[in-house]
């Protein structure tokens, strides 16, 4: 399963119940973000490249033994390598006769903003200035969707647990066993 978004959507918040309730295991997109800053500089030639060589690598194993897996992404549709890079990770787990979801979560600009600075956003290197996130999501287009008939959440209307029991729901995934 892949939860998209802008930056502060809840993505990783949202992955996390998620992944309590489904017994799925959370691959957060800032693994391979932060595994490839001990290599480069952020966004410095190889940079981009390691991070999305290190992500599909993690889907592939995880697809060849089966593991169901929740990742996360901020989605471009005006940058063909983020649409690329989807079609990537739904190629490689179908290959594995697997199935993925793409589910969108998102939130008014004005809520990313009062929640980029939360000090957990901080503590984990994310993007923390509100002027650069708008700046981001608006150069980006990252409100749209990638696949049509995408479920799309809007997080500041509902709790993260209720978002991933709506997750589940509308994907019919099983509660995990305790």
């Amino acid at each position: 399963m892949v939860l998209y978004g802008p930056p502060a959507a809840g993505k990783a918040t949202v992955g996390r119940v998620l992944a309590d309730q489904t017994g799925y295991r959370l691959l957060d997109n800032h693994v391979s973000i932060d595994a490839a800053r001990h290599l480069f500089d952020f966004g410095a030639p190889g940079f981009w490249r390691t991070v999305r060589d290190l992500r599909l690598a993690l889907v592939c194993r995880a697809a060849e033994y089966a593991a169901d897996i929740i990742t996360t992404f901020v989605f471009s549709p005006i940058d063909e390598q983020d649409r690329r890079f989807l079609t990537e990770i739904r190629d490689i787990v179908e290959a594995a006769e697997g199935v993925t979801h793409f589910v969108q979560l998102r939130a008014p600009i004005e809520v990313l903003e009062a929640r980029v600075a939360l000090p957990s956003r901080v503590e984990a290197a994310k993007l923390i200035d509100p002027t650069q996130l708008r700046a981001v999501v608006e150069q980006f287009d990252l409100y749209s969707r990638f696949g049509a008939d995408d479920l799309s959440i809007d997080t500041s209307e509902i709790e993260p647990a209720a978002a991933a029991d709506r997750i589940r729901q509308h994907l019919r995934l099983d509660r995990a066993q305790p």
